[in-house]
This record gives C-alpha cells, structure tokens and sequence, in this order.
C-alpha cells in the first residue's frame, strides 16, 4: 500500500470513529471509550453502557463494557432520484 493510501485509510479510519462517537454520545447512556490511533489486533475500544441519562458516568450506575471492533469505509452517496 502507498503512502498516500495508508494516509486516505487513516483518515477514513478517523471520520468513521469520530461518526460513531459523536452519535453514541448523543443517546446519553453510553460513553464510547476508542482509540482512534489504536493498532491492536482484537479490540479497537470499549463501550460504556449506564442505566440512565441522569448518572451517565457515575460508576455505581455503569451496567457493563462491551468491547468492539471498528472498520471505516467510504461510501458514495445515491443520485437523488424524483
């Protein structure tokens, strides 16, 4: 892979994390703990998931972590269509 390449992957890798990060912060129960320069093997990050919007990162509120794996691609957007 070029060099150009690796960078285009890179920073589709980013958008598509800070997408994700971004939205799962909007539902106020979970805190999306990833790391954006993460080259591990398995997991990219973790997901904090709270009982409810009103102790969202209060330790004794958290219901569990959920590790997940995150792959970014790009996409064209559809012609619109009338």
């Amino acid at each position: 892979m070029t060099d150009k390449k690796k960078e285009a992957a890179a920073l589709t890798e980013k958008k598509g994390i800070n997408f994700l990060k971004e939205n799962l912060l909007k539902t106020g129960m979970i805190d999306p703990r990833i790391n954006d320069t993460d080259k591990e093997i398995s997991w990219d990050g973790e997901l904090y998931v709270y009982d409810d919007k009103e102790h969202f990162g209060e330790k004794t509120h958290l219901s569990g972590r959920i590790p997940i794996q995150i792959k970014s691609t790009n996409i064209k957007k559809p012609k619109k269509t009338y």
